[in-house]
């Protein structure tokens, strides 16, 4: 299975995980054995009010310095994804192939 999930990511793809009962504990045992080696943001959006806009303007303010950005909060999502993309794709940067951003979120809406 995990072997799966890194192939699909090396493709570009996302991976979803819901059903009954946590995922937590499967998705660290992921990226410890699978992405030892990889960088990772994890994020603990149990909140209702947790947005993934919201989890974007953090990364930003949290490593505007690191990316070399001028951020502001009134972008859209899609256009932060696109500075966020940009920005880790320059090696000198971002030395590493991926940055692993994991959401938990559970027993709210839809973000």
């Amino acid at each position: 299975m995990y072997e799966e999930w890194s192939f699909l990511q090396r493709l570009g793809h996302n991976i979803g995980i819901f059903g009954v009962g946590s995922k937590i504990s499967l998705i660290e045992r992921y990226l410890e054995d699978f992405q030892r080696e990889s960088p990772k943001l994890i994020i603990n959006g149990f909140s209702p009010i947790f947005t993934l806009d919201k989890a974007f303007n953090g990364i930003f303010d949290n490593m505007s310095d690191f990316l070399k950005v001028e951020f502001s909060p009134r972008k859209s999502t899609m256009e932060k994804i696109r500075i966020l993309e940009k920005k880790l794709g320059d090696s000198k940067i971002f030395p590493y192939n991926y940055l692993f951003i994991v959401v938990h979120k559970i027993d709210v809406k839809a973000m």
